[in-house]
């Protein structure tokens, strides 16, 4: 969740940069986006970790199936950290309104 509240603050910080030009906020924006492709990136890699020491517990015919779907869940993080894309694409639109205002 928390992943989600930062790409939500970045989309929203990002709007009202772009339509207030204002730079601080256009850059705020961003750093929610920063924290939320972190906090993506962290999780995949734990998730990831976490699923290769578990797969020494499961059977060896089974390893390759286990492998793709722990791979499968450990992205999931990655996915929610994608949401922030849309943040990303308001927080430059800020900047750039920011710079031609200033």
């Amino acid at each position: 969740m928390p992943i989600l509240a930062c790409a939500a603050a970045s989309l929203a910080t990002g709007v009202c940069a772009a339509l207030l030009r204002s730079r601080p906020l256009a850059l705020v924006g961003l750093a929610a986006v920063a924290v939320a492709v972190a906090l993506g990136v962290a999780g995949w890699s734990e998730g990831m970790g976490q699923m290769e020491a578990s797969l020494e517990t499961v059977s060896p015919d089974q390893v390759e199936m286990a492998r793709e779907i722990g791979g499968r869940i450990a992205r999931a993080t990655l996915v929610l950290a994608g949401f922030a894309a849309p943040g990303l694409v308001a927080a430059i639109v800020g900047l750039l309104r920011a710079r031609r205002s200033g």
